[in-house]
């Protein structure tokens, strides 16, 4: 028995570890992707396969991951962003060890830009639904 608050690895280090991989998409900088996201809590509780991760791959190996998460279940516990959607960086492709960060945490009608491979990357939450999906 644990002490320990239960919840969840951030997006670098689920992608990582392989978590989910039946739910991952990856999107290039000249890519977009549209559309609804799970939390890993429902990764079981979703019919209509949408992405538990996303990672924006750039030519570089830094990548960002966006994750949804969702504070319910396995991940009920979490103490920061519940609810958010999370997008952190990590090098190494995701593929092994490397250092992630937390770069931002969005609510509904949140947006975060950045720059890679000379190209804009934005990120934006249009909505947030909590309930199954």
């Amino acid at each position: 028995q644990s002490d320990a608050p239960v919840m969840c690895f951030n997006g670098a280090k689920s992608w990582q570890l392989g978590w989910y991989s039946a739910n991952h998409r990856i999107v290039s900088v000249d890519e977009a992707y549209e559309g609804k996201m799970v939390g890993q809590a429902d990764f079981e509780n979703n019919p209509n396969n949408h992405p538990v991760l996303v990672k924006i791959n750039t030519s570089s190996s830094t990548d960002y991951y966006v994750q949804f998460n969702r504070k319910v279940g396995n991940n009920i516990g979490t103490v920061e962003a519940g609810n958010q959607i999370t997008v952190t960086s990590a090098g190494a492709e995701g593929n092994g060890y490397a250092e992630s960060a937390l770069l931002i945490k969005l609510s509904a009608g949140g947006q975060w830009t950045t720059t890679a491979d000379s190209k804009t990357i934005t990120v934006s939450v249009n909505s947030i639904d909590t309930t199954a999906s």
